[in-house]
C-alpha cells in the first residue's frame, strides 16, 4: 500500500483539474462545477476518515473516477427535469387551443337553428277544438 498522503496537498494538487474537467463534462455555470468539486473532496474526506488515510490507493484515479460519477447524476437528474418539464408543456392547454375551443363554441351558437323563445300557449290564446259533426 501507497503511504498516505496528506488531504490538503491531495486538494490543492487536484483542485483545479477536477473543476476543468467536471466544468467540460457539464457544460454548465461555474458554480455548479464547484458545487460537485467540492462534493468529491467531501466524499474523500469521508473515506479516509471511516476507512484509514491508506484506503485510497490513487487519489487521482479515485477523485475522477467519483466525479465523472457525479456528473453523470447530474446529466440524468437534468435529463428526467427536461421530461417532465415537457410532459407539463405538452399536456397543459396553449393559449391558442384555448381561443380556437372558445372560437368553436361561439360557430356552433352561432350556427344553431334559431326557433325563438318557446312559449307554452295560455287559454285564451288556444284555438277551439275542432268538433266534427255527422250529418
Amino acid at each position: 500500500m501507497a503511504p498516505a498522503i496528506d488531504f490538503q496537498v491531495v486538494v490543492e494538487r487536484y483542485q483545479m483539474p477536477l473543476f476543468r474537467f467536471v466544468l467540460n463534462l457539464l457544460r454548465c455555470r461555474p458554480e455548479q462545477a464547484e458545487n460537485i468539486v467540492q462534493e468529491v473532496f467531501l466524499r474523500l474526506h469521508r473515506q479516509r476518515q471511516t476507512n484509514g488515510p491508506q484506503s485510497v490507493d490513487n487519489p487521482c484515479c479515485w477523485l475522477f473516477k467519483v466525479a465523472r460519477n457525479l456528473a453523470t447524476d447530474t446529466i440524468r437528474s437534468r435529463s428526467r427535469q427536461r421530461k417532465a418539464a415537457q410532459h407539463l408543456a405538452d399536456i397543459a392547454p396553449k393559449p391558442i387551443e384555448q381561443a380556437d375551443h372558445l372560437g368553436d363554441l361561439e360557430h356552433r351558437e352561432a350556427c344553431r337553428p334559431c326557433a325563438g323563445p318557446v312559449t307554452c300557449p295560455t287559454p285564451s290564446t288556444r284555438t277551439p277544438p275542432v268538433r266534427a259533426t255527422l250529418g
